[in-house]
């Protein structure tokens, strides 16, 4: 099937197809962007929104096997699912499930995945780009890139193309259980979400401190960041990490947030709910999930902004070989620290989303998932109300739970919550 796959487009284009669909495949991000176009009704950008479509379709009984209704978990592998069947009661008809999927994942984005693999990067002219596209277009057998592009369009060419990515999907994921695409794995630091570039640096830096603890010295570093409306909010970006040393590259455990210094005159505050949103989204789309949770989620928020200024968290992990009760002494530091900063905080947002189900998550994901999602909630909630964080603010406590934001999403959110007055 590889070897029809060069056949229509060429051995240098294929290999860049090949490469660029292994990257969407190792993300399940299917399309990045490239695939635009007319609305296609079968286009899915990952494989965790199909899953959650056929499992839908598995706890109504049309999921089949062999001609008997077959039992779903979470805990089957790709490769099983993809051996099913989708009863249409409709027409008393059975659809593979590989070809729901080499339809959606596949065919849906052949255009998508030409685009993306025919741009060229890191050339230093213009004359060093028209001689490989003039060799790509060559070892397809074709005089012009238009050409080329239409064999994607012969519905041959199409399934053929399709299948051969299909290949790359069982062979990179197949044996991944369902639960895969819902939980991002622990990486090599021995974390879930937090990787070095949690901390932006990209603010103007204040001084860092550092507290000893029984457990380890806690470096707390603070940005401000530039004023970016006319609003009068500060914001700050905060990073506070438990190390032995100050040159260890991987902390013992690591929390980062924000804080954001709200305008007042005489106490009075000077600023709306809508002027803290695009503050937020001055910083980055995941403070703004943080703000929009906030406020979609607590109807005291203005309250809490009349009461005070506000710290962020939406990160808080300790290291998996690191000692039970770490990240509760580093988050203790870290908020001590920044009431010594910023005297006015009186509220602490908390973002409970567990780690590790940080990836597009929706209420038409799996039962178990969301069962799951649920439980994980619960237990941090239990450990934010044991554990008293707030206290150290001599403040209050708030819980949210912030979905992830594409940058189109947080515009888009924006725009409806300005829209509707909020």
């Amino acid at each position: 099937m590889m070897r029809q796959a060069v056949d229509i487009v060429g051995a240098p284009l294929w290999e860049r197809m090949e490469s660029a669909f292994k990257t969407w495949v190792k993300r399940d991000h299917y399309g990045e962007g490239y695939s635009v176009g007319d609305h296609d009704p079968f286009r899915a950008e990952s494989m965790k929104d199909l899953i959650s479509g056929l499992m839908m379709h598995g706890s109504n009984g049309n999921l089949w096997r062999d001609n008997k209704k077959a039992s779903t978990s979470m805990d089957m592998r790709l490769s099983e699912l993809i051996g099913l069947e989708v009863g249409l009661k409709a027409r008393g008809a059975k659809i593979p499930v590989e070809y729901i999927i080499v339809k959606a994942l596949c065919i849906s984005h052949l255009h998508g995945l030409l685009e993306k693999a025919s741009r060229l990067k890191g050339y230093r002219s213009s004359a060093e780009a028209d001689k490989e596209w003039a060799a790509m277009v060559k070892a397809a057998g074709c005089k012009t890139w238009d050409e080329l592009s239409n064999r994607l369009d012969d519905h041959q060419n199409a399934i053929t193309l399709s299948v051969a990515l299909f290949k790359i999907i069982e062979k990179e994921r197949g044996s991944s259980n369902l639960w895969q695409f819902y939980k991002l794995p622990e990486k090599p630091n021995g974390y879930v979400s937090w990787y070095s570039r949690a901390w932006t640096e990209i603010g103007i830096p204040l001084k860092t401190s550092v507290t000893k603890t029984s457990r380890g010295n806690v470096f707390m570093m603070v940005a401000r960041y530039e004023e970016g409306d006319e609003s009068g909010i500060r914001a700050y970006e905060w990073c506070a990490q438990m190390k032995e040393n100050e040159s260890d590259s991987i902390p013992i455990a690591a929390a980062n947030g924000m804080v954001y210094v709200l305008p007042r005159i005489d106490g009075e505050l000077l600023c709306s709910m809508s002027d803290l949103r695009w503050a937020a989204d001055a910083v980055a789309d995941t403070d703004v999930a943080q703000v929009v949770g906030f406020q979609t989620q607590h109807t005291d928020s203005y309250e809490r902004m009349e009461a005070g200024d506000l710290v962020f968290l939406w990160l808080w992990e300790r290291k998996n070989d690191s000692q039970k009760g770490d990240g509760e002494v580093l988050l203790k530091a870290a908020l001590s620290d920044l009431k010594k900063r910023f005297r006015s905080i009186r509220t602490l947002i908390a973002d409970i989303l567990p780690p590790q189900f940080r990836v597009k998550l929706s209420d038409t994901d799996p039962p178990e998932v969301q069962e799951a999602i649920h439980e994980a909630r619960e237990s941090l909630e239990r450990h934010f109300v044991r554990i008293r964080a707030e206290e150290c603010l001599k403040g209050e406590l708030r819980l949210i739970g912030a979905n992830t934001l594409s940058p189109d999403e947080t515009l888009a959110t924006l725009g409806m919550l300005d829209l509707d007055g909020m």
